[in-house]
């Protein structure tokens, strides 16, 4: 193989992994159905959910994603919080 052969490998194969580090780092499909999960173990229920675009975040991975929620405790009573979920780390509240 001649350099230019390797080289178009070389891009190939980096393009290969930027796509796939794109495409786990975007999956965000299945953050609602994560959050509305942890609700029912918590004997709530999902009203709504947004995602919170920008949001300061200490201490924690660049792959998580905060949303804000609304929902309703098993009394009846509505609350809304935030929430940070990750694929590593499942979901955590953010407000006490």
């Amino acid at each position: 193989m001649d350099l230019v052969q390797k080289i178009l490998i070389l891009a190939l194969i980096g393009c290969v992994i930027y796509i796939v580090i794109v495409f786990f780092r975007t999956r965000r499909d299945d953050d609602g159905a994560r959050i509305a999960e942890y609700l029912q173990r918590q004997g709530c229920q999902l009203l709504s959910l947004k995602m919170v675009p920008i949001a300061v975040q200490w201490g924690t991975d660049r792959y998580s994603r905060i949303y804000e929620v609304t929902y309703r405790k098993a009394g009846g009573r509505e609350f809304t919080g935030r929430f940070r979920t990750s694929s590593l780390h499942g979901v955590e509240p953010l407000d006490d």
